[in-house]
């Protein structure tokens, strides 16, 4: 049987004692490997298997005086590729190679920091750096499993604010900005003027009674929605687009929207049915609007001030030429933008 082989090479960057360990993944695939979800995997597999939760301070591993922990393996494996995971996770023999590329990227940090290389200036300035960022992440997860495991300040919150986690099913008719995904075809993108005034001449015709399935089959620039007539079937919130889903979440049962713009282009929004949410379902998206209100509340009064030479111009200048939007995550070819959990 064909099996899809991982190699893992081990590149030691200047660093002190623990050094920091960067990854090269070759893979040789001669079938594709079945997907498997990483978290599940590790859940039955591997040193940290959510059946015995081994003390992270637990020694996994060593060579001499040098040893490797259960934490360290970890945070080493969740810097790998879901995929990558689920394949070394579910392989003892890749366990046992990446555990020894670990102790031997280990051994070589020793040897620096017993060359004292880890007194260099550069060196210092790189694990000062390297632990601050460690220290502000290890900070900043240990924030937010307390904010999750306040299980009844949630549900508090949940029911003060149950309509903002409704549900919603809703259609649109997308004009794209985006050139098209396949290199094959010829259709040349819109300019954003275009898009808008092609939308605009979209939202009149629904305006004026036509059906709007209708149209999206012959209109819409999303394919695979346009085929249903526009639909998106049922999402909550933080799937789409923030611009696509504060228009969404703002129309009333069956209103059409203006024209809205997103990173692919510009969208025309009816809301087909809003129903409410579970807590249970919703615990997730609780979570996330708790942080996201409390980030508001610590940074109230204090706007962000970037370096304009290496961010560009902030949305007050940006304003100026095209509306400000966030990046859209990843979804199917000229979507609204649905965004990754």
């Amino acid at each position: 049987m064909n099996k899809r082989i991982v190699r893992w090479a081990i590149v030691l960057v200047a660093g002190g004692a623990m050094g920091t360990l960067v990854l090269t993944e070759r893979v040789a695939a001669q079938e594709p490997a079945r997907e498997i979800p990483a978290a599940k995997e590790r859940a039955s597999t591997g040193p940290s298997s959510a059946a015995t939760q081994p003390d992270p301070r637990t020694v996994i591993g060593s060579a001499g005086d040098v040893t490797v922990t259960v934490g360290e393996y970890d945070r080493f494996m969740r810097n790998l590729p879901p995929q990558a995971q689920a394949q070394v996770q579910g392989q003892p023999e890749l366990r046992r190679q990446v555990m020894g590329d670990l102790l031997k990227g280990k051994v070589l940090a020793a040897e620096a920091a017993r060359r004292r290389l880890d007194e260099q200036e550069e060196t210092k300035n790189q694990l000062d750096l390297q632990l601050k960022y460690d220290r502000d992440q290890i900070l900043t997860g240990a924030l937010v499993r307390s904010i999750r495991d306040d299980v009844e300040g949630s549900k508090k919150y949940f029911d003060e604010h149950k309509d903002y986690f409704d549900e919603l099913e809703a259609r649109h008719i997308l004009v794209s900005t985006v050139p098209p995904q396949d290199p094959r075809d010829p259709k040349q993108p819109l300019s954003d003027a275009q898009a808008k005034a092609k939308a605009d001449e979209v939202r009149k015709r629904l305006a004026s009674g036509e059906d709007f399935a209708q149209v999206a089959k012959t209109q819409s620039d999303d394919q695979m929605s346009a085929a249903n007539g526009g639909g998106l079937g049922i999402f909550g919130r933080y799937r789409m687009d923030p611009a696509f889903e504060k228009t969404a979440y703002g129309l009333k049962l069956n209103e059409i929207s203006q024209p809205v713009k997103s990173s692919y282009g510009y969208h025309i929004i009816q809301l087909q049915k809003r129903q409410p949410n579970s807590f249970e379902n919703a615990k997730e998206l609780v979570l996330r609007k708790r942080i996201e209100d409390l980030i508001d509340k610590l940074t109230e009064g204090k706007p962000e001030k970037l370096d304009p030479k290496l961010f560009g111009p902030g949305p007050a200048e940006a304003a100026t030429t095209a509306p400000a939007t966030r990046p859209a995550a990843e979804r199917e070819p000229r979507a609204p933008a649905a965004r990754d959990e």
